[in-house]
């Protein structure tokens, strides 16, 4: 073994730390796993908008699924007009089933938005990083889902735009009628 080597492994510096030590890890120690109070204060905040969105929300599935059941109704009763029998349109469904539809897709995001308030308030007793996860999640299915409806409708709009501008170009096979002529 030569000198070099021997006064390297055991050399320090003035200051007593080892220039050939492994550098320290950059560890932060967390609050025993608390939820910190910054995150905490956030969350809470949002907690009643949130649940105010959803209630809102709730009450507007309500309110369609009432239209619907009155359309559905309503509907019914035209067929028995002054008992007659009177053919019954397809047309006089389609409102009511259309109210039924927009009910499937608003359910998902209002019980997504309920969950989410749910669990910040379950966070705002435990302050767990599990309940933080739990509400995390719930509001990424949320935004997902609306997004996902965002890029249907988007997608549902260009396709009306360019087809009506197609139906509209299509000449008619029909022949107009002739203006008359004015003599003078």
């Amino acid at each position: 073994m030569s000198a070099n080597s021997s006064t390297r492994e055991g050399q320090q510096l003035s200051d007593g730390s080892n220039p050939y030590a492994a550098p320290p890890a950059n560890v932060q120690t967390g609050n025993s796993g608390l939820v910190p109070p910054e995150i905490m204060l956030a969350l809470t905040a949002t907690r009643p908008w949130v649940r105010f969105i959803s209630i809102v929300m709730w009450i507007g599935c309500a309110m369609l699924l009432l239209f619907m059941a009155l359309g559905i109704y309503f509907a019914i009763a035209a067929i028995k007009t002054d008992g007659q029998q009177v053919e019954f349109p397809a047309t006089a469904l389609a409102i009511p089933l259309g109210y039924g539809f927009i009910v499937l897709l608003l359910i998902y995001p209002t019980l997504k938005l309920s969950k989410y308030a749910s669990n910040i308030a379950r966070l705002a007793d435990s302050r767990s990083f599990s309940d933080l996860a739990a509400a995390l999640t719930d509001q990424r299915h949320f935004w997902k889902f609306s997004g996902i409806l965002t890029l249907l409708y988007v997608c549902l709009a260009l396709l009306l735009f360019v087809g009506s501008f197609f139906v509209h170009r299509v000449p008619s096979r029909a022949t107009p009628p002739s203006l008359p002529t004015r003599n003078t």
